[in-house]
């Protein structure tokens, strides 16, 4: 039996004897069955004799009927309902995004930087979008992180020029792509040692090793212009043939 309710109308799909019965019961529990043979009930007979019913429902008991049958019969459908629930937990989560957002720091990865970054919000939404088209995402809990960044970016207090923190879950999205901000401008570097904005960020590569066709190693260093370290971690490339899209 699948039923919905709502508002004091409640209806109940159910299949007994070969017959696909529907009731629609008012607030004053008067009731309109209708019964169509399908033998056996499947899906498609099923949606063929509810296909005869609708036309004696309006209103609510239609939507209240397409609303079942997409919960009994869809799993893109039950899998969206649950993704828009998760989407929305992760954003109670979430602080008031502010006009640019801390996307690295000591606290951030595995102790790599020994600086803070700051990006826009409008330019790391932007980045969001974008990446969205171009990579493959088969975990859960990133497939709701992707879907929910962009609405919590899109509702930042342009302009209030206060800074917050990228949540940390987050930061395995954007850690590949932070140097790239930083060499393109886009990106902004605090040196923690200097206590003051960098104006120019020196980095240097160190112990690189080439994989020929399979890709290349190095570590990465940063340093501000008074010798200050600021960051190194390893990194490392693998050509992927074949497929345009990253995998995440």
């Amino acid at each position: 039996m699948v039923s919905a309710a709502e508002g004091g109308l409640k209806l109940e799909l159910t299949t007994s004897g070969g017959l696909l019965f529907v009731r629609e019961m008012s607030r004053k529990n008067r009731a309109l069955e209708a019964a169509t043979k399908c033998t056996p009930p499947s899906r498609k007979t099923a949606l063929e004799a509810l296909a005869q019913v609708w036309r004696g429902l309006k209103g609510k008991a239609m939507a209240f009927i397409r609303e079942s049958l997409k919960r009994a019969f869809s799993k893109p459908y039950r899998e969206q309902q649950r993704m828009d629930r998760e989407v929305q937990v992760f954003l109670e989560t979430l602080p008031p995004c502010h006009q640019f957002v801390l996307v690295a720091s000591p606290e951030l990865g595995e102790g790599e930087y020994s600086c803070g970054v700051v990006l826009s919000a409008h330019e790391l939404l932007a980045w969001y979008r974008k990446e969205a088209e171009m990579t493959t995402i088969y975990s859960w809990d990133a497939k709701v992180r992707r879907r929910a960044m962009p609405l919590w970016l899109g509702q930042a207090r342009a302009n209030d020029g206060q800074v917050t923190d990228l949540p940390r879950s987050a930061f395995r999205d954007v850690r590949g792509f932070i140097a790239d901000w930083v060499e393109a401008g886009q990106a902004h570097v605090w040196c923690y040692h200097c206590e003051s904005w960098v104006d120019e960020v020196i980095m240097s590569k160190t112990d690189e090793s080439h994989l020929g066709r399979l890709g290349s190693s190095w570590t990465e260093l940063w340093y501000c212009t008074e010798g200050h370290k600021m960051h190194e971690s390893r990194q490392e490339i693998r050509w992927i043939y074949g497929n345009r899209r990253r995998v995440s």
